[in-house]
């Protein structure tokens, strides 16, 4: 309950923020000068009391290690993939990136928090914060400032000398972070700890702690300041792609690498410290980002925009989030007989809503005849997938000790073998998107024919497999979640790996080749050449327009026939087709469907190697195991976005009959394709 009134407290002030900010109570340069007094003067008194009374010796370092190794791990992760998206031109936008998805609100929104769950236990974890801000401070922040630098330096410095902008580049990130007063607070409270012995005099202590009790509730306030005018960019529908990738990367990646690494570091303590740790660390990666990086791309005017909506769209997000964790940390351990009932109704409830959610779109796809659609024609067979796990999940309740050993192998097969057929169709729906972007789409209509049947192939053997070695648990023991035997629950590991890293990189592929062609479009404007091709208007308003198949193939054939250089004449194609593909078979919404596919995948891997890992049922493993039902049995949720086009294209051509109306339907249909 005291944990519920500090989230409570927490936003309510945040809250107050907003508004005071919304309604001009408070002006930008008062902000600015509140910003500058927790900056300088509340915050750093706070750390420095902190870490000049800590008992070091209390302190389990492999935590720290661990979160350390964890967010290292997110912060290269994404910046390697910035990198490689924006082909290496944009170092600052990785390092900048990096920070988002790795720097928590440990001070502002944290602290309060972790104090009311872990204040005066065993292990007092709301005290980690104060070392586990300095190391992000000083360990990751400046690799990400260097890079920052490093593109600051490229686009201004060009002509200077190589030596002398090396040297000063480093003595710039030096002086950055050793300024910072956090990190200047840090080491002199570490050496006063080592000198003094934790002992503070009290006039100092008193006067450290007003300042430090100013902080919490002021720093809440300017948070909510702060997001004045960015809640507003979140109804821009152009500028959420990437503020929703970098707080999926903060808010639900980093939370299970965070547990996971936690875990296996803590594998030599007691079971009960153990836990409490790993919890501790999932609790700690929901915490939502600090305006740090919001702070930095204001300085190297960076990315403004995605940061502060992302930063919004974080915040927001986090609350429900932290209540739910919090909740679930609080749970001791829970025998298996305990929730596993609990969770089979969830299982059987949410499979009741995918089944008819499958149905629809099946019936839809099939009157609009959408399986002569290059890309509905792999979305048809991952949509029977889903049907399968949809009646295994509706099977569960033939499954118990009353009912014979039949029952439940059939169900097991549908189950195991539609989530496994599952994973398979998103990563070849990912590499034909990409094969689209690539090669075009006359390659790929040609190799599609073979990419489908060695994919049913897999599946069947992938089936014949577990049918022949079949390991099936105990029916006493069977978790509704991960109702896997050892050998199902490796290939399922080894699958959702395969499965992660081919969409990834897939999604990557598309990404580059979009990029080329949209670049030698803006580059040559498809004007008559020198090589003989002749003018050709490619603006996207008049290509969409086109809604006769047989048009567009002329258009395009003409292209072709008038190209004399083979690779001008694959990316002028390229051009065209992809402006037609977007509007003929939906590659916008296909491509949000394998994005978010593979963001459940990854969710679904960490929980797996989790449930592999944990054999006792913890607060936050009970969690686990709910967010791994949604993601598994309502798959189909994910085709939504379907359905209610695809509702509208065969619907409203029998309600409107007058014409205009139907043209702007029309002409809304295609702006959102």
């Amino acid at each position: 309950m005291k944990f519920i009134w500090s989230i409570t407290e927490c936003f309510a002030i945040i809250i107050i923020g907003y508004f005071s900010g919304k309604f001009g109570l408070i002006s930008n340069h008062e902000s600015n000068g509140i910003s500058k007094f927790i900056t300088n003067f509340s915050l750093p008194a706070l750390v420095f009391r902190a870490l000049a009374t800590i008992n070091f010796d209390d302190v389990n370092w492999s935590l720290i290690a661990g979160i350390f190794f964890a967010k290292a791990i997110l912060f290269v992760a994404v910046s390697l993939l910035t990198l490689v998206l924006t082909k290496g031109n944009e170092c600052g936008k990785a390092g900048l990136y990096g920070i988002f998805c790795t720097q928590s609100n440990d001070f502002a929104v944290g602290f309060p928090l972790l104090e009311s769950l872990y204040s005066g236990g065993k292990l007092d974890l709301a005290k980690y914060v104060y070392l586990l801000a300095p190391v992000q401070l000083l360990m990751i922040n400046p690799f990400g400032l260097l890079m920052m630098e490093l593109q600051k330096f490229w686009h201004s410095n060009v002509n200077r000398d190589e030596t002398t902008s090396r040297k000063c580049l480093f003595l710039h990130v030096c002086r950055g972070v050793l300024t910072n007063p956090v990190v200047v607070m840090t080491m002199v409270g570490i050496l006063w700890n080592i000198a003094f012995q934790r002992s503070v005099p009290e006039v100092i202590d008193s006067f450290l702690e007003t300042l430090a009790k100013a902080f919490s509730a002021t720093a809440l306030f300017l948070l909510g300041l702060n997001l004045v005018g960015k809640i507003d960019i979140i109804h821009r529908s152009d500028v959420l792609y990437m503020p929703i990738m970098l707080t999926t990367a903060k808010l639900i990646i980093l939370p299970f690498i965070l547990r996971i690494i936690v875990e296996y570091s803590f594998v030599r303590s007691n079971d009960t410290d153990r836990f409490e740790a790993s919890n501790f660390a999932f609790l700690y990666g929901t915490f939502p980002t600090a305006p740090t990086p919001f702070v930095f791309a204001l300085q190297y005017d960076m990315d403004t925009t995605a940061v502060a909506t992302g930063m919004a769209i974080s915040t927001i997000a986090a609350a429900p989030l932290m209540y739910v964790s919090a909740t679930m940390v609080k749970v001791g351990n829970t025998s298996s007989t305990q929730y596993f009932s609990e969770l089979g109704k969830s299982v059987s409830i949410i499979s009741v809503i995918s089944l008819v959610c499958v149905i629809w779109v099946l019936f839809i796809f099939f009157v609009d005849k959408r399986w002569k659609s290059v890309t509905h024609r792999l979305t048809i067979p991952l949509l029977f997938s889903q049907l399968m796990v949809a009646f295994g999940g509706l099977l569960w309740y033939m499954v118990d000790e009353n009912n014979s050993f039949n029952s439940y192998h059939f169900q097991y097969l549908l189950t195991v073998g539609g989530l496994f057929s599952c994973r398979i169709w998103y990563s070849v729906l990912a590499v034909t998107l990409a094969l689209l972007y690539w090669k075009g789409l006359h390659f790929t209509r040609s190799l599609q024919i073979r990419i489908i049947v060695f994919t049913f192939l897999l599946n069947i053997c992938l089936m014949i497999a577990v049918m022949l070695f079949p390991d099936y648990p105990k029916l006493d023991k069977l978790n509704p979640a991960f109702e896997l035997g050892i050998l199902e629950k490796w290939i399922s590991i080894i699958l959702l790996t395969i499965s992660t890293l081919i969409v990834t990189i897939s999604l990557v592929t598309q990404h580059y080749f979009d990029e080329k062609n949209s670049l030698w479009s803006d580059n040559q404007g498809l004007h008559r050449n020198d090589s003989g091709i002749e003018e050709f208007d490619a603006n996207v308003e008049e290509v969409i327009s086109i809604n006769d198949d047989t048009e567009q193939s002329v258009r395009r054939r003409e292209v072709e026939e008038n190209c004399t250089s083979s690779e001008v004449c694959t990316l002028l194609t390229n051009c065209v087709q992809t402006t037609d593909l977007n509007a003929q078979f939906e590659i916008k919404e296909h491509l949000i469907l394998v994005l978010v596919a593979n963001i459940a995948m990854f969710v679904t891997l960490m929980v797996s190697i989790d449930n592999m890992i944990v054999d006792e049922n913890s607060g936050i493993f009970i969690e686990l195991q709910y967010i791994s039902v949604v993601v598994n049995y309502g798959q189909v949720y994910f085709e939504k976005y379907f359905v209610v086009i695809e509702v509208e294209l065969k619907i409203i051509p029998y309600v409107c009959h007058f014409p205009d109306l139907e043209s702007q339907h029309q002409k809304s249909i295609f702006v959102t394709a």
